[in-house]
């Protein structure tokens, strides 16, 4: 609650004095290194996703936030580990399938090698679809799927998904989003 308030500071001691009540407590590291990231102290972050994984070993959202961090600083290997390990624990987290589809997908727009870049964008294609089945209304993985068929000149194919993006960020009341994609839909080719 204090997080969302942006009264960063109040949370952190929050979040302290539960983990000094109970340092076991998985939620609280969790949590706590999730302000941490929000605030840029990705090292300390780091740590309490790692405390909380230590604690409790199947905690999906601590290795899925644990990839982010990763991805972020450019650990892409570690990155993927992290996103397979949520995904091993939680098959029906379909944020978990978005973060990998998208870390697989800049790993292709950046692989040389033609036979590698199509190997990454086909299992980026499939934890899109899969996150798709999950959760149908998520915006952002239509969109990155969009994306994704752009990049790949399956400008069909992402027209589809960027106009059901564009519609359910509608829905969503994310206007601004919904005019971007819009804006990208009109500089496919026919």
């Amino acid at each position: 609650m204090l997080k969302n308030q942006g009264r960063y500071a109040e949370a952190e001691m929050e979040y302290r004095e539960a983990i000094r009540i109970n340092p076991d407590d998985a939620e609280a590291h969790f949590n706590l290194g999730n302000l941490l990231y929000d605030q840029g102290r990705y090292a300390e972050a780091e740590k309490e996703y790692r405390e909380a994984i230590r604690i409790n070993p199947d905690y999906a959202g601590a290795h899925n936030n644990l990839g982010l961090l990763f991805k972020n600083q450019g650990k892409y290997e570690e990155a993927e580990k992290e996103y397979r390990e949520a995904i091993r624990i939680n098959p029906e987290d379909a944020g978990a399938h978005n973060n990998l589809g998208v870390l697989l997908s800049n790993l292709g727009d950046k692989e040389t090698g033609p036979e590698k870049k199509k190997q990454y964008y086909q299992e980026a294609e499939k934890e899109y679809r899969e996150a798709i089945r999950i959760k149908p209304d998520l915006a952002g993985v239509h969109f990155n799927l969009g994306l994704l068929f752009k990049n790949q000149g399956r400008y069909e194919e992402a027209r589809t998904e960027l106009e059901k993006a564009a519609e359910l960020y509608k829905e969503q009341g994310q206007y601004d989003r919904a005019e971007r994609v819009r804006e990208l839909l009109n500089q496919l080719p026919d």
